[in-house]
């Protein structure tokens, strides 16, 4: 499952043609940079998980079943089913539960007041102790993969081959995060393309995004609502005759020469 946006005269007839006029460059040319803001437009409109809340979710995982295979596990209760949200459990070798205590979110092991016999509680800590590197890995990874989503779309700005500094809106940057960002199994995935089809007198630029979350997050309509936000973009720089000053036009479009039209 895909969805294909074609940046062409479909859309942009009169706005393409007016602005590579104004800017003196070809139809190409013009097209490419501002199907490149547009992208960076949308994947800005991503708004991946804090940090923070990726750590916790990723520590829940593994916190919430640690099970070394002897019959003795701890599980900490999400409160979905009901019960106390965070409240950990100890199950003995002999399938006896016991209350721990209240979970903060963090590696600590507390303990509320429900105190277990010595080798039990050695046990416990034993347990807990020994999911805490899996759940560093577990974090590790999940902070990796965070940001994928832009990614995706960043890999159609690198197959425009145009340099990321220059891609408007200059002011908001691609996370640093974003531009790292690794799936969980460490094994990269191409998932933004673009295909260019050209002729006298006629160009399409045709971009690709086969990212599942990309698609999932409703990836089409940020693509529609970024290009209403470029042609937004261009009717105010003519209201305001940002194109009679080469200065400010370079300002509004990165990366371009432009020349005083007197």
């Amino acid at each position: 499952m895909s969805f294909d946006v074609r940046v062409d005269t479909t859309i942009f007839d009169g706005y393409m043609r007016d602005l590579s006029i104004n800017l003196r460059r070809s139809l190409p040319d013009t097209i490419r940079m501002e199907a490149a803001a547009v992208i960076k437009t949308a994947a800005l409109m991503h708004k991946p998980a804090k940090a923070a809340d990726v750590r916790k979710q990723a520590r829940r995982r593994v916190m919430s079943r640690i099970d070394d295979g002897s019959g003795q596990l701890i599980t900490i209760n999400s409160g979905k089913r009901g019960g106390t949200p965070n409240r950990i459990w100890y199950r003995d070798s002999w399938g006896h539960w016991h209350i721990v205590g209240t979970w903060s979110g963090g590696n600590r092991l507390p303990s509320d007041g429900w105190h277990l016999p010595n080798g039990q509680w050695s046990e416990v800590k034993r347990l807990w102790k020994s999911e805490l590197n899996d759940a560093r890995e577990e974090i590790t990874a999940a902070l990796r993969s965070r940001g994928l989503t832009i990614k995706s779309w960043v890999q159609i700005l690198d197959a425009l081959n145009l340099p990321l500094q220059q891609v408007a809106p200059i002011s908001k940057p691609i996370p640093s995060y974003a531009l790292n960002a690794m799936p969980r199994s460490g094994k990269p995935y191409k998932n933004g393309t673009v295909s260019e089809t050209e002729a006298p007198g006629y160009f399409l630029l045709e971009t690709t995004n086969t990212s599942p979350l990309a698609i999932k997050l409703d990836g089409a309509r940020k693509i529609e609502a970024a290009i209403r936000n470029r042609e937004g973009a261009y009717r105010n720089a003519l209201k305001h005759g940002v194109f009679e000053s080469a200065s400010e036009t370079a300002k509004r479009y990165p990366g371009i020469e432009v020349s005083p039209t007197n």
